[in-house]
């Protein structure tokens, strides 16, 4: 940043430097008279562009601070969320939605017996070694389970 500062000062100077060499040419150049007018002309313009850009900058910044105070009074999920199809979604949804692709919704409990129903049904044609394997690894999973607490739960 003070690079930046630096060499906008550095370019400051040289155009106070140039524009002061143009006003002594100008100067010698034209009479006295001509002269004046010129500085008039030029000191009414740059006066007026002045006020034009800060016309524009202050419409500008209410702009900005309008759109400021709008976006917060919008939930920030419908910009996130965008519903493509013809069913309206809840503000559940939405949230559950607004949290990406790798978020996954947890289930109140967890089908045990379903699990290790289709657990069995695949295995069954597999060797009673290899059958046991799989179901230690089934086993032992079901015990590191963790209950999640209520809140964590989706709910419809």
């Amino acid at each position: 940043m003070s690079t930046r500062h630096k060499n906008c000062h550095i370019q400051i100077r040289r155009r106070r430097y140039k524009l002061e060499k143009f006003h002594s040419y100008l100067q010698q150049t034209l009479d006295v008279h001509s002269m004046d007018m010129l500085m008039r002309t030029i000191e009414h313009t740059a006066t007026f562009e002045w006020k034009r850009k800060s016309l524009i900058r202050q419409d500008k910044l209410q702009r900005l601070l309008y759109n400021r105070s709008d976006n917060r009074l919008e939930d920030p999920t419908d910009k996130w969320v965008v519903n493509i199809s013809s069913k309206p979604l809840s503000d559940l949804d939405k949230k559950a939605l607004s949290h990406g692709f790798k978020f996954a919704i947890t289930p109140k409990s967890v089908p045990v017996a379903e699990i290790i129903s289709s657990v069995e049904s695949g295995i069954k044609h597999l060797p009673p070694e290899s059958a046991n394997f799989i179901r230690a690894k089934t086993t032992s999973i079901f015990e590191k389970q963790q209950t999640l607490a209520p809140s964590q739960h989706y709910k419809r």
